[in-house]
């Protein structure tokens, strides 16, 4: 692996970008960096000291494994740095190392990285924020294993994907794949739904630009596979690779390595801007299908009372979470699935033991036409809302700013703004209504002007 360490000040990068051709590659022995074709104190010079080499222990965190890969570590300067400039640095580093470059973007600020973060889909950019006393060890442990997943992602792109062996295939690959080799079957085979065609053993030796994933799971079936590819010179990995399995991932684990991002090599990504060490569970449950592509974004101040009973389970892929900042949630169970979006608006407070689903279960259909019926989708929580004790949410709920709803409601559809619902379905029964989070139990407030909570006043529609 190339490896450079940059300080950049994204406003005024020319002197940097102009000489960043000149890249160092740590040899797997050597103790001196490998020069290509600029010397060392020409390029400091250009960069004004901006650009300095690795130490050697630095470096070997990274490793050799993944060939061909730059990786580029770069401490941003500017107080407002843009996903534009990022993206502009990005690509004119992969103009001058290679296609294959892998940046580690680290900012003073951590809200700041997690507003980047959430917006950034390049799986090649990991922006985080500069971590506590200096202790890079989390962010680079973080990184390789990215890098590993990429370099796995990077070798199915764009190739033929031929499954050897079907019989005991996983359907939740995140690869999509083409042909089936297997002599216990003929013709196609439905895999999600798609008819895939099975073809001979001698036609999959034929097959150009092809990458050969072995489903086999029987040890001795799975050898004589190995060694059938390895005699034949073909290019092969593993299908348990590129399946999705549950796995949990803490935010508590995120602060604790001073991360702001983290991918899954199914393409899920968590983001957590805050600073304090919630034990929330962000949880991919997946059932028989492939979880891929959500997203969940937790702003900063967030607070939660009770954190070992506080869930965020995903059951399906393409699903958003979007928690702004100074939410707190006593204790909660968020299920999600369908791809759906739920967003909770900032200063909002949720009670014990709500359970927000947004999911669609099961599909109904219209008896006559037998065609699918149009069903909710999607739960949106305004700003500043209060959600009682035992509350349930399912999809299609819209509560507006500044609502309360009370102990036990439930609801599937909309709540006005500054208004109080109660009951099972909620209904409003107070309207044109403020609410201060201020705890009654040690002083009763007349006014809203006595509280210290003012933000109900900024959400007034």
């Amino acid at each position: 692996v190339q490896v450079l360490k940059l300080a950049v000040n994204l406003n005024n990068d020319k002197t940097i970008i102009n000489s960043v051709s000149a890249y160092f590659h740590y040899a797997a022995e050597g103790g001196e960096p490998a020069r290509a074709g600029y010397k060392l104190e020409n390029l400091i010079k250009a960069t004004a000291g901006r650009v300095t080499l690795l130490s050697k222990d630095f470096a070997k965190c990274i490793g050799d494994d993944e060939n061909g890969w730059t990786f580029v570590v770069c401490g941003i300067e500017d107080d407002s740095p843009t996903l534009d400039k990022i993206n502009a640095l990005f690509l004119n580093l992969s103009r001058a190392c290679g296609e294959k470059v892998y940046m580690l973007i680290a900012c003073k600020d951590r809200v700041a990285a997690g507003r980047l973060a959430w917006e950034n889909e390049n799986r090649c950019i990991d922006i985080q924020a500069y971590p506590k006393d200096g202790q890079w060890k989390g962010l680079l442990d973080n990184a390789v294993i990215n890098l590993k997943s990429l370099t796995s992602l990077f070798a199915v792109q764009n190739r033929i994907i031929v499954l050897y062996g079907y019989k005991d295939f996983v359907k939740s690959s995140c690869v999509q794949v083409n042909y089936i080799c297997d002599t216990s079957y003929h013709g196609t085979i439905k895999v999600n739904g798609k008819d895939i065609p099975v073809i001979s053993i001698k036609q999959m030796l034929s097959l150009k630009n092809a990458c050969i994933l072995i489903g086999l799971q029987e040890p001795g079936h799975r050898n004589e596979a190995e060694k059938f590819l390895n005699l034949h010179n073909i290019e092969f990995d593993y299908l348990e690779n590129y399946t999705n399995k549950t796995s949990t991932l803490s935010i508590a684990d995120m602060v604790s390595k001073s991360l702001v991002c983290c991918w899954d090599k199914w393409d899920n990504k968590l983001v957590y801007a805050g600073a304090k060490q919630q034990k929330v569970i962000y949880h991919i449950q997946p059932f028989n299908n492939s979880v891929f592509g959500n997203r969940v974004f937790i702003g900063k101040n967030f607070n939660c009372s009770i954190p070992q009973n506080t869930y965020i389970r995903i059951r399906s892929s393409k699903n958003k979470v979007v928690i702004e900042d100074n939410v707190t949630i006593v204790s909660a169970e968020i299920i999600m699935a369908g791809g759906q979006e739920l967003r909770i608006g900032e200063n909002t407070l949720i009670g014990r033991n709500a359970i927000i689903r947004c999911e669609i279960s099961h599909q109904l259909f219209d008896a006559g036409t037998k065609k699918v019926l149009k069903q909710k989708r999607d739960i949106a929580i305004g700003k500043h809302v209060w959600l009682g004790e035992e509350c349930y949410l399912l999809s299609g709920a819209k509560i507006g700013n500044g609502a309360v709803m009370g102990a036990r409601s439930l609801t599937s559809g909309a709540i006005e703004a500054n208004s109080v619902a109660v009951g099972a379905p909620a209904k409003v029964v107070k309207r044109n209504v403020i609410w201060a989070k201020d705890s009654s139990e040690f002083e009763f407030k007349t006014t809203l002007y006595d509280c210290i909570d003012q933000d109900g006043l900024k959400y007034l529609d």
